[in-house]
């Protein structure tokens, strides 16, 4: 019984240790499992040497005996051991595959000094830098690419007086109409595409409007400097198949 025992010690040490190389030629980790085989086998026969010495002090019987029970209980260890280091070092999960993400800036302007309605003329009465990228951004949410718009409202330096003080209050105020009057139109524009990958209602779902300050605030700042000011800036996340927003909204 203490021969069996031993020899299959042997084995399951032996099985253990070419596990360990075979790992070794994938990288780092089975580096790292090869070197955590064999601290751990050295402790192991350690243990075992300290325990061998205090039996020899035992009769022959209990001598026998003991080595059987410890060698065909290492034997196990080591066996069980490989097989749990093996399924946790090779079934690990698939790494997720990356996604693509990439950012456009759109900017609208001017507005009217003071106001922040376009008017009959629409989006059409704006600028565009670059020229006709709110059709571009369209087109990409018709085919499902558009995670998120930020629509940006912009004002000039200029305080307001009298009725546009009554009427919006702060500069932040009509920059945020300003946004929301391109989000309308934007989704206005939506709604008439021929082709639409997500609902109109989703398109809608996935602009978020925003106010922010003026770029110019130099009390000499030209008229045209201050007319770039009246804008709405609309940047744009783009993702296969919209995954940002999907994400978020979960």
């Amino acid at each position: 019984m203490s021969g069996i025992s031993f020899v299959l010690f042997v084995i399951a040490v032996l099985l253990q240790l070419f596990r360990g190389k075979g790992r070794g030629g994938a990288g780092g980790a089975g580096a790292a499992a090869e070197q955590e085989g064999a601290d751990s086998l050295a402790k192991l026969m350690e243990a075992f040497a300290k325990l061998a010495d205090s039996l020899n002090h035992s009769g022959p019987v209990v001598l026998t005996l003991m080595a059987a029970i410890i060698f065909f209980v290492l034997a196990l260890l080591a066996a069980g051991v490989g097989t749990i280091k093996g399924e946790t070092t090779d079934t690990g999960p698939s790494p997720a595959k990356a996604t693509k993400q990439t950012t456009q800036v759109c900017v609208l302007y001017p507005f009217a000094a003071g106001e922040h309605q376009l008017g009959p003329e629409g989006l059409g009465r704006l600028a565009q830098k670059p020229d006709r990228c709110t059709q571009s951004l369209l087109d990409q949410a018709g085919k499902g690419e558009v995670s998120i718009l930020l629509l940006i409202g912009h004002a000039d330096r200029q305080p307001l007086s009298g009725r546009l003080l009554r009427y919006y209050g702060t500069n932040e105020e009509l920059a945020y109409k300003r946004a929301l009057e391109v989000k309308d139109a934007l989704v206005a524009r939506y709604n008439s595409a021929a082709a639409q990958k997500i609902s109109p209602e989703e398109f809608a779902r996935r602009i978020v409007v925003l106010a922010a300050g003026a770029h110019y605030l130099d009390p000499r700042a030209a008229a045209e400097q201050l007319a770039q000011d009246r804008s709405v800036e609309i940047v744009s996340c783009l993702t296969d198949g919209g995954q940002l927003m999907n994400a978020l909204s979960q």
